[in-house]
């Protein structure tokens, strides 16, 4: 069993798809990296040309970078423990000037 990851990332009105077989417990840890190293992070993973389901996928995090939007879930404890969440996003939410940040609803 593994920590599969899809990684979505919109530019330039493009979709590409990547996936990981070990990146949900490192999720927040990469968003707050901050937008480019995220980015930069989804595109060093196998390209893709469909989703996993929630079934199947344990993480997500999805970039627009046209709309600046950015959207994830994941994290092992982070996703069932509220008061952890809170903390993340407020971080999240600094690092990610401009953009429309928050957790995904998977």
């Amino acid at each position: 069993m593994g920590h599969r990851t899809n990684y979505a990332l919109i530019e330039d009105g493009r979709l590409q798809l990547y996936f990981s077989r070990c990146g949900a417990p490192t999720i927040p840890a990469v968003v707050l990296s901050g937008p480019e190293d995220t980015i930069a992070y989804a595109r060093n993973h196998t390209l893709t040309d469909g989703l996993l389901n929630n079934t199947w996928a344990e993480g997500v995090i999805f970039s627009d970078v046209d709309a600046k939007t950015m959207k994830y879930s994941g994290g092992d404890d982070i996703d069932l423990k509220p008061y952890l969440q809170r903390p993340l996003l407020k971080a999240v939410r600094s690092l990610w000037l401009g953009w429309s940040s928050g957790r995904a609803l998977v």
